[in-house]
């Protein structure tokens, strides 16, 4: 058994597309591949038309689940996808520390009205623990966590591929 990484902190430079050449290459060759997502964007699971269904990276490095049942089967290859989820509260943290100078010396009416949870799966078990810490974050910056949530949707990441708005779209 080969590991390899396919690395580097720069954004754009063809880590994906490196990967999932390689994949390829690999399987036409005979050879089981699978493939790890680690990218907080998760461009390769989107890439290889993974859908998590609650199977991801982040589980498997939690102890949640184990490596062998995170793996989604695609047309493309074997993949542990990312969850971005994880990333994305990170995010939040950060903008709360950005947002108290930006108050106290620029703009003293700043807040923020309220937290939109998008990538929703309200099946995965990682998403319903999200909303908990998004609503114990969203308390610490006075602010709420919006009853509404967008759903994690192909039909998103195909009108986006296809230049398109959601609601032409779908229409």
């Amino acid at each position: 058994m080969h590991i390899y990484a396919v690395i580097n902190q720069k954004g754009g430079v063809g880590k994906t597309n490196t990967v999932s050449a390689l994949t390829s290459g690999l399987k036409l060759r005979g050879r089981r591949v699978l493939a790890v997502d680690l990218d907080p964007q998760g461009n390769l699971s989107y890439s290889f038309g993974a859908e998590p269904d609650g199977k991801n990276v982040l589980a498997v490095l939690t102890g949640e689940m184990s490596g062998a049942d995170a793996v989604v089967h695609t047309e493309q290859g074997d993949i542990i996808p990312a969850q971005a989820d994880i990333y994305s509260i990170q995010g939040i943290g950060q903008l709360g520390e950005t947002i108290v100078p930006v108050k106290k010396y620029c703009n003293s009416g700043l807040y923020i009205n309220g937290i939109l949870l998008t990538r929703y799966n309200p099946r995965a078990v990682l998403s319903r623990d999200v909303v908990s810490i998004m609503e114990e974050m969203a308390g610490k910056l006075d602010t709420k966590v919006f009853d509404t949530k967008i759903r994690e949707a192909v039909s998103i990441r195909e009108a986006q591929m296809l230049r398109q708005d959601i609601y032409s779209y779908a229409a």
